[in-house]
């Protein structure tokens, strides 16, 4: 089996060889970039040194715009000249923003949002797909990693262009402007991966929501039966359509509280599982028996010495005999982690899952 295979029937509870040995969260933080002080080239050989299979963090992305957005300003742009996940930067047609708590969001006002929805590019618009478009899609067909259609999710475009207080003021203050934003994010989505959909095969649908949920929050079941989970539903039932076997939701924050109300609505696999906002992946693992997982190796246990790691290693091999299990760390290495306790613990997985 190759790593796409891998990938796919793993989290679908079908035969396999071995699980995929994967990444999914690490290169691309801080950490890594301080470890390159004292191993110059780290950042560009990371993957290979550590053996990780299926590129990026896992599985790969096609570079194409799905998102709201208006045209570029300069029309010979093209999606091949946007930011790696596919988003047009913001001053080539995208009206998000990404940047932190004190910068000014795009969507302060309904006429604000009227606005921009009536810029938004059709779903059709050539600008949205690279130019050698029709090139990805013949080498897509021969590739051996798992390819994902990608969006942000339900809630990301929300949160990037109103701001995650003024969502969560929304929840409770104007519900309809969110859902209006909500259901043209997923209308948009929809309508790009049909065109995408086309010529090439998709193996999973990435839903990187990255909300937060706490106990003290709004509550969450409200809010995803009546605005969420038929947006996740309608997502869903593409990925029927399109033959896409695996809809993975990334959610941060506890997600215990509504797994449940994703699977309902479709969602078949879930990462990154964190330890540290109170998640337990074997409690999860034992309450929701077909959800494929991704992650839930607390990160934190590089800092605690080789008893800490030891822990999460054996949590690690427990859930891999249960199945449908990907394992990887929870979120991306914290500072003071060293480069060795990374490495060492990456080489102790790999063993594992190679034996698994």
């Amino acid at each position: 089996m190759n790593v796409r295979e891998r990938f796919i029937a793993t989290l679908t509870g079908k035969p396999i060889d071995r699980p995929p040995f994967i990444k999914v969260l690490g290169s691309g933080s801080e950490i890594v970039r301080a470890w390159e002080k004292q191993c110059p080239g780290l950042s560009g050989s990371f993957d290979q040194l550590l053996m990780f299979e299926g590129g990026s963090c896992g599985w790969r992305q096609a570079a194409v715009n799905v998102g709201i957005s208006g045209r570029p300003a300069n029309s010979s742009l093209t999606c091949a000249d946007c930011i790696p996940n596919g988003a047009c930067s913001r001053e080539r047609g995208s009206f998000e923003t990404d940047n932190g708590p004190t910068c000014q969001y795009a969507v302060s006002s309904r006429d604000d949002w009227n606005r921009l929805r009536d810029m938004n590019m059709p779903a059709d618009d050539p600008a949205r797909f690279p130019a050698d478009w029709p090139f990805d899609v013949q080498r897509y067909s021969q590739r051996s990693y798992p390819l994902a259609l990608v969006g942000g999710g339900v809630l990301r475009a929300a949160r990037r262009l109103l701001g995650d207080e003024r969502v969560l003021q929304l929840i409770e203050d104007d519900r309809s402007l969110l859902e209006d934003i909500i259901n043209t994010q997923v209308e948009t989505m929809l309508g790009v991966w049909s065109k995408m959909a086309l010529g090439v095969q998709f193996d999973l649908i990435d839903c990187w929501d990255d909300f937060h949920f706490t106990d003290a929050g709004p509550a969450p079941d409200d809010f995803f039966r009546r605005t969420v989970v038929p947006s996740y539903a309608r997502i869903s039932d593409f990925a029927r359509r399109n033959n896409i076997e695996v809809v993975l939701a990334g959610w941060h924050g506890k997600a215990e509280p509504i797994i449940t109300l994703l699977q309902d609505a479709g969602v078949t696999a879930l990462y990154p599982v964190e330890t540290a906002a109170g998640n337990d992946v074997e409690s999860i693992r034992a309450e929701h028996p077909s959800l494929g997982i991704v992650g839930g190796l607390d990160v934190r246990c590089l800092r605690g010495g080789q008893k800490a790691a030891a822990s999460e290693l054996d949590k690690a091999a427990r859930m891999l005999a249960k199945g449908r299990y990907i394992p990887a760390f929870d979120c991306q290495p914290p500072p003071g982690v060293t480069w060795k306790s990374y490495r060492e613990f990456m080489r102790s997985l790999q063993k594992l899952v190679l034996g698994a």
